[in-house]
């Protein structure tokens, strides 16, 4: 179950920083002028 509950921990992990540079990215294309 060890492997299962690391799977896990990792893929929400990666996928939070996923969104975080996605919404970095947005920001940046999105004109704030």
């Amino acid at each position: 179950m060890d492997i299962v509950i690391r799977a896990s921990v990792m893929f929400a992990l990666l996928f939070g920083l996923l969104r975080l540079m996605g919404k970095r990215e947005l920001g940046q294309m999105t004109p704030f002028e």
